[in-house]
């Protein structure tokens, strides 16, 4: 799981054995909602790091 801070709001991001990448968001004072959920060819994905350009990076297998 990696976390990327933007003004105003977050953004979770996770992955897992299914081989895709759920991300989801937070403002300030809200709840955590799910925003998007990307497919890839992996079907282990077994770590996931934001970047500081705010892309993804994903370890798999």
């Amino acid at each position: 799981m990696t976390i990327l801070k933007l003004p105003g709001e977050s953004l979770v991001a996770n992955c897992g054995e299914g081989g895709f990448i759920e991300i989801w968001t937070s403002s300030i004072d809200g709840p955590l909602k799910h925003k998007q959920l990307i497919g890839t060819p992996a079907q282990s994905l077994w770590s996931i790091t934001f970047l500081e350009n705010g892309d993804l990076a994903v370890g798999a297998k």
